[in-house]
């Protein structure tokens, strides 16, 4: 009796471990796989920055556009953020949207704080 109990426990705790294992694999596997996105699209935001749309929030001086930027990436850590120069102005463009649509839902949040945002397509 003792050995059946035995090989009965022994074999639960078999497929416990077996079944731990293969969680605790899947979600690292999951955080890897989702680490690799992220940086695939910060390179492909490199490469394809023609045939993508941006969203412009600020247009002026350089002493503005830095107090701009610091509190655009504390309100939205998650968009990148470009400076483009275009004498005399700078400007602020945040994103990078494969298309116009994905541009304007964003665009959308971003109104509330900054008003004068518009949806661009920067040449190259």
């Amino acid at each position: 009796m003792h050995v059946k109990t035995f090989q009965i426990t022994l074999i639960a705790l078999t497929f416990a471990c077996c079944f731990s294992y293969g969680q605790n694999q899947s979600s690292s596997t999951e955080e890897s796989v989702n680490k690799i996105l992220k940086e695939r699209q910060k390179i492909a935001s490199v490469i394809n920055f023609s045939d993508t749309y941006r969203i412009q929030i600020y247009t002026g001086t350089s002493e503005e556009l830095k107090k701009k930027m610091s509190e655009f990436k504390k309100q939205f850590p998650d968009l990148d953020a470009v400076v483009s120069f275009s004498a005399p102005l700078y400007k602020l463009w945040v994103g990078n949207f494969r298309t116009r649509i994905e541009a304007e839902r964003q665009l959308l949040a971003l109104k509330k704080s900054y008003k004068q945002a518009l949806v661009i397509k920067p040449k190259k």
